[in-house]
């Protein structure tokens, strides 16, 4: 799936007026300074837009097959106009969303992400936004099945570092090695419960370590030494029970073996369709506390770092807003604190659509309410 960039004008677009994007290059770019690792830019998407490079399964819109309409339009209290109206009237609100902005990223990092298909759909937006398309460095080393991204590396991206993914089911462990990674022998999806996925092997990770990449006239070879390994805990895969204190511990103490990682990142689990029941989205909110408490004290006797991305919080955010959007009584999420979200969020998540096993929650896949005349 690496795609050199032999068309120049992929990107081209016509110019347009940057209205509240102030777009200005990457800082350690500009300040020529070795000691920032990581620097970020935002682009009005008319000038810089955000293109799908590597996603192979696009959201469907207008009317679905399996019924309803789906809509790109995003709620109003998501645009500019509608937060800043009150206090500044003289902003023109006409061009901005909050989050309609394209971003670039500059960094030096070698940054690995473990998790399950929404890890795999993370890396391919970050692959682009890390200029593995525009330099041509982007590989898919191996398929989940075919053609689904299973293991992916950006090397180099742009300033010089590595980005790699890598599917699984399960958390790092020990008694998983040497198992299924996720399906049975015939290519089905399986459970880690069953025993038939969740596992993995060093044939996943020796693809990444082995990989040599060109990069300032010299070919260079990955390696082992990460400088941070992001987990995506996969509730959903995992049952709420299966994820323990000993379980992130053991995860992170493999990725520091297996991979050199000094520095190992988890993501706290948010509120999706596999939060069926108030029981789990309680459960998930112990996990939530466990990951911050593991995070907390680690660095007192491991000469390793955990660090917590607020995942969850930032889904809440998006969550909330939407529901205040189409109808429901609930907080404005920018002032709204971690005990507002789970004390109300059992009051209204639970609306579900009437779809499948696994229904998602109207608030969070809904522009307006359902009615009964629509099935919803």
């Amino acid at each position: 799936k690496s795609r050199p960039n032999d068309d120049a004008d992929h990107h081209s677009r016509p110019e347009a007026p940057i209205n509240h994007i102030q777009t200005i290059p990457n800082e350690h770019m500009s300040r020529n300074d070795t000691s920032i690792r990581i620097s970020f830019s935002l682009h009005d998407p008319n000038v810089l837009p955000f293109t799908n490079e590597y996603v192979i399964r696009n959201c469907e819109l207008g009317k679905l097959r399996k019924g309803g309409h789906r809509t790109d339009i995003m709620p109003p209290n998501l645009q500019l106009g509608q937060i800043l109206q009150n206090n500044h009237p003289d902003i023109d609100r006409s061009g901005g969303r909050v989050l309609d902005v394209t971003t670039t990223i500059s960094t030096n990092l070698k940054i690995f992400q473990i998790g399950d298909s929404i890890t795999i759909e993370i890396a391919e937006a970050l692959d682009e936004m890390l200029g593995g398309y525009e330099l041509g460095s982007r590989t898919s080393l191996w398929e989940s099945w075919g053609g689904a991204d299973g293991g992916t590396l950006t090397a180099p991206t742009r300033g010089g570092g590595i980005h790699g993914a890598v599917r699984m089911t399960g958390l790092l462990s020990r008694q998983n090695q040497g198992k299924p990674t996720m399906t049975d022998a015939r290519g089905n999806h399986a459970r880690p419960l069953e025993g038939l996925g969740g596992g993995w092997n060093y044939h996943m990770f020796n693809p990444f370590f082995r990989h040599v990449y060109h990069h300032k006239g010299t070919n260079v070879t990955v390696g082992k030494h990460m400088d941070v390994v992001i987990f995506r805990v996969m509730h959903g895969w995992m049952d709420v029970h299966e994820i323990t204190r000993e379980r992130i511990i053991e995860a992170a103490t493999l990725a520091n073996l297996i991979m050199g990682a000094k520095t190992i990142m988890f993501m706290t689990v948010p509120f999706t369709n596999n939060v069926n029941t108030i029981e789990i989205m309680e459960g998930v909110n112990k996990i939530n506390d466990m990951i911050w408490d593991v995070a907390k004290n680690w660095h007192l006797d491991h000469e390793t770092n955990i660090l917590v991305m607020e995942y969850a919080q930032y889904c809440n955010h998006v969550t909330w807003a939407n529901a205040r959007n189409i109808g429901y009584n609930v907080s404005d999420p920018l002032t709204a604190t971690p005990q507002i979200f789970r004390t109300e969020g059992p009051k209204f998540l639970q609306d579900r659509l009437n779809i499948n096993i696994w229904p998602p929650s109207i608030p969070m896949v809904c522009a307006k309410k359902p009615t009964t005349e629509s099935k919803g």
